[in-house]
Parts: C-alpha cells; structure tokens; sequence
C-alpha cells in the first residue's frame, strides 16, 4: 500500500512539474511573438537568422538593434 502511495505522489509531482514547465514555456513564446510583432521584415530576418530563440538573449539583441536605428 505504501507502495501505491509514493507512486502516486511521484506521478502527481512530476505532473505539476511538467504543467509548470509548459506555463513558462508558452509565456515565453508569446512574450516573443508580441515583442516581434511590429518588426518590419528585415527585423525579423534578422532575429530568425542570428538570435538564439530565448527571451534573453532576443531582448538583448533588441536593444542593440533599436539602438543601432536611432
């Protein structure tokens, strides 16, 4: 029975885990998609070719490229 208990917890973990995950991951990805969605197509040629796709280094390189602009 204990048995059946601490695999039962074990599974409820891992799914909170993996919900929790997935929560950060499409606020992510929508955070990105809003960031990006007054680009002209240069812009985002430029982000798509030299931009790892993580919200860090995407702000980063927004910066420089706004600051570039001006």
């Amino acid at each position: 029975m204990m048995k059946k208990i601490r695999i039962g917890v074990k599974l409820y973990s891992d799914n909170k885990f993996a919900k929790a995950c997935n929560k950060l991951s499409n606020s992510a990805v929508e955070r990105k998609r809003l960031l990006e969605s007054n680009y002209n197509f240069y812009q985002k040629f430029f982000v798509y070719c030299f931009v790892q796709h993580d919200l860090g280094v995407l702000l980063l390189m927004i910066f420089l490229m706004e600051t570039l602009v001006k």
